[in-house]
């Protein structure tokens, strides 16, 4: 009678998962799903700095360097009527895109110097922000190419 009962047991054994397996699997996966969610804001936040961002500021850099050109000993200012830099103006107050507007956090004071164009008075780096990305700007960089060449940026994201 004892081993039949043992028998019988064996044989209608349910086989599945507990509740506290489920659970913790849910758990996990709850987990790793926050994680994706967070690192892909980012993922897309960096990617329309990219995109719109940096494009914008490609072409101010383009615009200035175009004038001071042409203009060596020109002064460059955002405030008066010359359309000479458009973008950079528009940088000033902001330029709006499909993704958000995309504005200078300071307005740097451009000068020419020569053939080439400076940020200003002591300014090694200027920041472009775009009002839908909230974790990052872009970060515009002087990078001095030699005293015959054009004075570039180099900007990339980085983090607020």
């Amino acid at each position: 009678m004892f081993k039949s009962y043992i028998r019988s047991l064996q044989i209608n054994k349910v086989k599945g998962f507990t509740l506290i397996e489920l659970l913790i699997v849910i758990l996990i996966v709850g987990v790793l799903s926050v994680l994706a969610v967070r690192e892909y804001s980012k993922y897309t936040e960096r990617a329309n700095l990219a995109s719109y961002a940096l494009p914008l500021i490609k072409d101010c850099f383009a615009e200035l360097a175009s004038y001071c050109a042409s203009n060596p000993d020109g002064t460059i200012d955002l405030n008066n009527d010359n359309n000479s830099y458009p973008t950079c103006k528009g940088l000033k107050t902001g330029i709006q895109t499909d993704k958000g507007k995309v504005k200078f956090e300071n307005t740097p004071n451009f000068r020419c110097m020569g053939n080439y164009f400076d940020f200003g008075d002591d300014v090694d780096t200027i920041y472009v922000l775009m009002d839908t990305a909230s974790k990052y700007k872009l970060e515009c960089k002087r990078v001095n190419l030699g005293s015959d060449s054009t004075l570039t940026g180099e900007c990339k994201p980085v983090p607020i």
